[in-house]
């Protein structure tokens, strides 16, 4: 079940560095709780998931509630966790959208985790963030929304 994961409106969103100083900000299930302040003075004030700040106090929003999907991280082991997806970001000097996605591996004993730093990826305009926790493991008789599947989230 994702919704542990949700940031309430008065907590900071999640956060992770990626190993050349850019910060990613990003809620589960839910737009982050804050525009990050380099996006407000760049005029860049659009509610989303996921930001990046760039080392450069450059700011990108990253994808859009309403495109989120999921999947598995591999089909053919679904212990091995999901993978939740927001497509439709700010678009890239070569005109494709960007977009955010989170793996969360199954971890049964790291509890809710966090996300790690450092293990944030970009190439191309698609930005990656990995995150062990025991919500990416599957759970018996769960569902995705109304799909059977073993994963209950929100």
């Amino acid at each position: 079940d994702l919704s542990a994961l949700r940031k309430p409106q008065d907590e900071r969103d999640w956060y992770a560095d990626d190993r050349n100083g850019n910060m990613y900000y990003f809620n589960v299930c839910g737009d982050a709780n804050q525009v990050p302040a380099a996006c407000v003075a760049l005029e860049k004030a659009v509610q989303a998931p996921a930001y990046q700040v760039s080392n450069l106090s450059d700011c990108f929003w990253l994808g859009k509630l309403g495109s989120m999907e999921w999947e598995l991280i591999d089909e053919n082991e679904p212990a091995a966790g999901i993978e939740l997806y927001y497509f439709d970001g700010e678009q890239c000097s070569n005109g494709l959208a960007r977009d955010f996605r989170v793996q969360m591996f199954c971890d049964p004993d790291a509890g809710v985790g966090k996300p790690l730093d450092y293990f944030v990826l970009e190439e191309d305009c698609h930005y990656s963030v990995t995150w062990p926790s025991k919500h990416g493991c599957p759970v018996s008789g769960g569902i995705f929304g109304n799909i059977s599947g073993g994963w209950s989230t929100l």
